[in-house]
């Protein structure tokens, strides 16, 4: 439902950065990604995504990205959502949705859109309402790398 592999969310990464109107930021997520590509498949899933995750929300604010997020990615993630998978997924009771992709980013689509009740994925850091673009210790970043929930 919500796509996990470096392919898929590189370019969701790229409309965050659009959305914020950061074209540098997305200019340095272009100039990283070959980094992230080699880390990812050579070294581990998680390491690549983690090269993604700081490249693209270190230094901004927590607000622009959920503002980002809640605005743009909906259309993305929809769009990806296979028909059966939404007629099995609206046929639950309660729905928690566990994710690799950072909680930020896809939260507002699947609680909003989709009326999921908990949504558990990667967290990211932050200070003073500013992300550091490091991964939080506590949540999940690939299944089989790290899960601490």
């Amino acid at each position: 439902m919500v796509p996990c592999s470096s392919d898929a969310v590189f370019p969701l990464f790229c409309t965050n950065c659009v959305r914020r109107r950061g074209i540098l930021r997305l200019l340095l997520l272009l100039l990283a990604s070959p980094l992230a590509g080699l880390l990812y498949y050579f070294v581990s899933e998680a390491a690549g995504i983690r090269v993604l995750i700081f490249a693209t929300f270190a230094g901004v604010k927590v607000s622009a990205i959920k503002s980002a997020a809640s605005a743009v990615l909906p259309k993305h993630y929809s769009e990806d959502m296979h028909p059966e998978t939404w007629r099995v997924f609206s046929s639950c009771g309660r729905k928690c949705v566990l994710t690799a992709n950072p909680r930020i980013m896809v939260e507002p689509f699947l609680k909003n859109y989709l009326g999921v009740d908990v949504v558990l994925g990667t967290e990211i850091s932050s200070f003073k309402g500013i992300a550091t673009g490091f991964v939080a210790s506590s949540g999940c970043l690939l299944a089989g790398t790290r899960l601490l929930l």
